[in-house]
């Protein structure tokens, strides 16, 4: 223990005079930002689940966090990343599916269409593990709790301990059986599989969208005196690194950045797990935690921006946002993970300009239900096309349209005005009708009907635009072009009054 006072306290010292000076990059994060809240918070809770309370562990953790987001576009790009990343995202959390199984589901054999899957795999070498379960108002769920013989141990809900929110301990055949949780259940094996299945009525949206706000509330927690059981899934990560820089260098303009690192290990060549001090590992596996929960924690640039309160990197016009980060690597540590894990492949502004739209022009949000009116009335600037796609709000994928209608714009024939000879249109211009049920052709003269989304689809579905201009006629279209608004309308598509 006195040994690992002193490492902490040494870590601090250095910690003090280097880390300050380049902060989100850690340094540049806005302490007033939501951003910064977050970052405290998971920090500090992650810490007080080991019984730890070290001002230099917290911020050698923080550091920790840059640091994964840092080596994040780096290792996301590995041979290997799928696990290596994995293995951060699965720590303390069930793998639960978010829609009812179809005939691609192959993780268990005859699956069930009205239960949402949840699998999962603990090892107990390193520990015991509590399971923490939300109230699901008499939801039916069940945690089958299975050891690597093939034999169920426990169930872990509806039937054997209700739906009330409570937690239960796993523990190994080496661990001893003590825990302030409701149950504790000792398995004979160090492996444990638990398949977790909670009821939805198949193809309700509603019914699935409630289901789906519980999920979160499931988590798995290593407990006990043994830190090793946080941070040894860290070791595949930060291997999968020192396999990539063996031939991708660190560039010039990232010394200062390797400086910050130095406290944790991380050097430009790789990192050396087996020498890490174990205040190291576990600096680590706080801040990949706390790193992947902030990548998580919006999907939209956009949320990533003003959360970070660098909403300065983005523009605005008439609700469509868009910034010049987008694609690019050449901006903050956190950005940058962000455009890769959200925006992996993303062009480059000078390529292809993304602006994303939520809101009407009457600010309301934008929905299935709703009609709408985008009126191109002057070309845009692209030398090569323009498209309108709609997608999920709620999970940022697209929506089942008649005949598979997901866009249109200016590639799609007949969506264009070519100006046409004498005719009073302009070139290059274009009107769409956006609703979910198919109007008469007498509503879409002059303009185009593209459909938000099936019948099938719920009507209360929040949706948002994307708007694309690929090969911009200039670098600066994403400061100085304002693409049009999406109008609401009634179900004629007459403009109505906000």
């Amino acid at each position: 223990m006195l040994l690992y006072i002193s490492y902490v306290i040494f870590q601090g010292l250095f910690f003090s005079q280097t880390a300050e000076s380049k902060r989100f990059n850690l340094s540049t994060l806005d302490e007033a930002s939501s951003y910064a809240t977050f970052l405290k918070s998971s920090v500090t809770g992650q810490l007080s689940r080991h019984g730890l309370d070290s001002p230099d562990l917290k911020r050698l953790s923080i550091v920790a966090t840059d640091a994964f987001l840092w080596s994040f576009p780096l290792v996301n790009t590995a041979p290997n990343f799928k696990n290596s990343i994995a293995s951060i995202s699965q720590m303390n959390q069930i793998q639960w599916n978010h829609v009812p199984n179809n005939a691609s589901f192959n993780t268990i054999v005859s699956p069930n269409v009205n239960v949402l899957y949840g699998p999962r795999f603990l090892d107990l070498t390193s520990g015991s593990v509590q399971i923490s379960v939300p109230n699901t108002s008499g939801r039916y769920y069940v945690l089958q709790c299975m050891d690597f013989w093939g034999f169920t141990f426990a169930r872990i809900g509806f039937t054997v301990t209700g739906t009330e929110a409570g937690t239960f301990t796993l523990v190994g055949p080496s661990e001893n059986a003590t825990s302030n949780s409701n149950t504790i259940f000792v398995v004979n094996t160090n492996g444990v599989w638990i398949m977790g299945r909670i009821a939805v009525i198949n193809q309700n949206e509603t019914d699935i969208s409630i289901a789906n706000e519980l999920l979160s509330d499931f988590k798995v927690t290593w407990l006990g005196r043994n830190d090793e059981a946080a941070v040894k899934h860290q070791q595949s990560y930060w291997d999968a690194y020192t396999s990539m820089v063996q031939y991708n260098a660190p560039l010039p303009s990232m010394e200062e950045d390797l400086e910050l690192f130095k406290p944790l290990g991380i050097t430009a060549s790789g990192v050396d797990w087996s020498s890490l001090h174990t205040s190291q590992k576990l600096s680590l596996s706080i801040g990949a935690t706390a790193a992947w929960e902030l990548l998580q924690e919006s999907t939209t640039i956009t949320q990533h921006l003003n959360k970070s309160n660098t909403s300065s990197l983005l523009t605005t016009w008439n609700e469509w946002t868009t910034s010049p980060v987008i694609g690019s690597t050449n901006t903050s540590i956190p950005i940058t993970a962000v455009v890769s894990y959200s925006y992996v492949a993303a062009n480059i502004p000078a390529e292809a300009v993304y602006w994303t739209k939520f809101k009407d022009n009457c600010g309301n949000a934008l929905t299935l239900s709703g009609y709408y009116v985008f009126n191109v009335s002057s070309r845009p600037p692209y030398n090569s096309f323009w498209s309108l796609t709609t997608y999920n709000a709620s999970n940022f994928f697209l929506i089942n349209t008649t005949d598979n209608v997901y866009t249109l714009g200016s590639q799609f024939p007949g969506v264009v005005s070519d100006g046409g000879e004498g005719g009073d249109e302009v070139a290059g211009t274009s009107v769409l009708y956006l609703s979910q049920q198919q109007p008469s052709t007498d509503l879409t003269v002059g303009g185009t009907w593209m459909p938000l989304g099936d019948s099938a689809d719920s009507a209360d579905d929040v949706i948002y635009f994307l708007f694309r201009i690929y090969s911009p006629t200039n670098a600066d279209v994403v400061y100085n072009y304002a693409p049009p608004n999406i109008t609401v309308t009634d179900s004629k598509f007459n403009y109505k009054a906000c």
